[in-house]
């Protein structure tokens, strides 16, 4: 029987996949966009993060979206005080005001429009950091090749497979990729092992 995808390819990043990021990696204060929120789970891991280390939340607002309408709720109650949109991130024009205030892009794109995702938030946001979720395996591509050779990321490996349905126990290699506003045109990265994450951490983490 073949599994069948969640719709709107709706797999939410788990909270401790964010913390190992936040952990590893400083971005700066400032507007954060997520443009594919689903529920808040990103916003929410960032959050969470903060008041786990007692750290007072650095100056984040939020602007989150998402396509399925399903998740406003919770991203409204996740940021309360930023703009929550309901709109296809694929088609939105770059001229939204929104787009110039924006110091970091985050992210854990759906799977089959990753690419198409990251394209369109190199074309929207010149002077923004870009952080995405994604498989390992992304690096690995014909389609891909000639635009991360201009592109190259800095890579932040999960050692702990990611798993979207929160048992603990993922299939594929998971890892961050992020491109600095200043850095978006080098054509070598670095690679950073994240520490790992204790198994009853992972399981039931959403």
């Amino acid at each position: 029987m073949t599994n069948r995808r969640r719709e709107c390819d709706a797999y939410y990043t788990p909270e401790w996949c964010v913390h190992r990021l936040m952990d590893a990696m400083h971005l700066c204060s400032g507007v954060w966009y997520e443009p594919c929120a689903g529920h808040g789970a990103i916003v929410k891991a960032v959050s969470s993060w903060h008041k786990k280390r007692r750290f007072q939340e650095a100056n984040i607002r939020w602007v989150t979206n998402d396509i399925d309408p399903s998740g406003i709720d919770e991203r409204m109650e996740a940021n309360p005080l930023g703009r929550n949109i309901v709109s296809d991130y694929l088609i939105q024009e770059p001229g939204d005001p929104v787009f110039g205030s924006v110091n970091s892009v985050i992210t854990n794109p759906p799977y089959i429009l990753a690419f198409e995702v990251i394209k369109k938030t190199f074309d929207c946001f010149h002077d923004a950091n870009i952080v995405m979720l994604l498989r390992i395996c992304f690096l690995a591509s014909i389609k891909r090749q000639s635009f991360l050779c201009r592109h190259v990321p800095d890579i932040y490996v999960l050692p702990n497979r990611p798993s979207f349905t929160y048992d603990g126990q993922g299939q594929y290699d998971y890892a961050w990729f992020v491109w600095k506003k200043d850095q978006k045109n080098k054509r070598s990265g670095r690679i950073s092992i994240l520490d790992t994450t204790p198994i009853q951490d992972r399981k039931n983490n959403k």
